[in-house]
């Protein structure tokens, strides 16, 4: 038996950090091997309390509670600054997984939206610097391993790609859409797209509008769902510039259930993203059966394999071309979707490789 340390992110302190480690426990946890999570506490905690907690108190802590283990799996690039604090032992059966390294080419997300955003960026950046000290390295894509080598000069050797998995939870809702459409009095006869996701700058909402503005020329049946962060100033100007109030139905932050509903209630997924380091909607869309389009840049290709349509997401005519492909074209959709499923199944396959890696720490020391 192979016992992990699993060291894992505050309740509440990442909803992408904690779908991960609960995917990797979904997929992992087996007679073969015992995990065990790890984690800070920071409930009740004030800001100034919770970055004495992260930074001072948890590395002394964590020091003490792993030296047991055969493996230690740090969960977030953004927690690599406990490399410092282990012992050489203890780094040499470490192993880290970098989901991204985005502030370092867009510091868009963290300047101007954390309170104290250069203070967040320089303890990011001493964080992710740190990861190099791990025996090994585990990356969401070939994207962002090639990132990782080139901005922080990391040995390629020793980073293994695994994709993503979903928690075994998620699951594809039993309801049909016809029915999800008549209890959320969403009318059959128009086509809804959704977007889902933060106002960053990459991720490209902008053009989703400016595309939804060009569709409606064509199709005033065209719809545009947004879940998630509400339009910042510029895109509400455009918004009423281009009197699109009423072909968008704006949802917020939705509770898991009803993000699952409003999304297969969906004819489309656009995810037009110029960056990212994985894409975790793409993977969603094919288990809800909904079609995707998504940008032919960074590591949605990847992630996307053969069960989206590809795009510039910088171009309004591509998107708008395979958008109505979509809406027009059943064989189109049916296509995707049986797609989608097949990528389903082969990034489950990748996943098993980890297994092997811990087993290759174990073996090592």
């Amino acid at each position: 038996m192979i016992r992990v340390a699993l060291i894992c992110n505050a309740d509440g302190e990442s909803y992408s950090m904690t779908h991960y480690a609960e995917s990797l426990k979904d997929h992992l946890l087996s007679d073969e091997i015992h995990i065990q999570e790890i984690k800070p506490t920071y409930k009740g905690k004030s800001r100034f309390q919770k970055v004495i907690t992260k930074y001072l108190l948890f590395p002394f802590f964590i020091r003490k509670k792993v030296k047991d283990y055969d493996l230690i799996h740090v969960v977030d690039h953004s927690y690599g600054y406990l490399l410092r604090y282990f012992s050489r032992l203890q780094r040499k059966k470490t192993l880290i997984t970098c989901h991204d390294i985005i502030p370092l080419i867009d510091k868009d997300n963290l300047v101007n939206r954390a309170k104290f955003a250069h203070l967040s960026f320089r303890l990011w950046k001493y964080s992710v610097q740190s990861i190099k000290l791990a025996a090994y390295i585990l990356a969401d894509s070939e994207s962002t391993k090639r990132d990782c080598v080139t901005s922080l000069q990391l040995d390629p050797g020793k980073i293994f790609v695994i994709p993503l998995l979903l928690k075994k939870e998620f699951r594809n809702i039993p309801e049909s859409k016809q029915a999800l459409r008549r209890r959320l009095a969403l009318p059959e006869h128009l086509f809804y797209m959704v977007i889902i996701g933060s106002n960053l700058k990459r991720k490209n909402v902008l053009s989703a509008l400016k595309t939804l503005d060009r569709l409606k020329k064509i199709n005033d049946n065209i719809r545009l769902i947004r879940i998630g962060e509400d339009f910042d100033q510029g895109q509400k100007e455009f918004i009423a510039n281009n009197s699109l109030d009423d072909f968008i139905l704006f949802k917020g932050r939705l509770d898991n259930q009803s993000l699952l509903e409003y999304f297969k209630a969906s004819d489309v997924l656009l995810f037009n993203s110029l960056y990212e380091g994985y894409g975790l909607p793409i993977l969603e869309a094919y288990v809800l059966e909904v079609p995707v389009l998504t940008s032919n840049v960074s590591s949605m290709p990847e992630v996307a394999g053969e069960g989206a349509m590809l795009v510039d997401p910088e171009s309004i005519d591509e998107a708008c071309e395979g958008l109505i492909s979509i809406m027009k074209n059943e064989d189109v959709r049916i296509n995707l979707i049986g797609k989608g499923k097949e990528r389903l199944k082969q990034i489950e396959k990748e996943h098993d490789k980890l297994v092997g890696i811990y087993h290759k720490i174990r073996n090592e020391n």
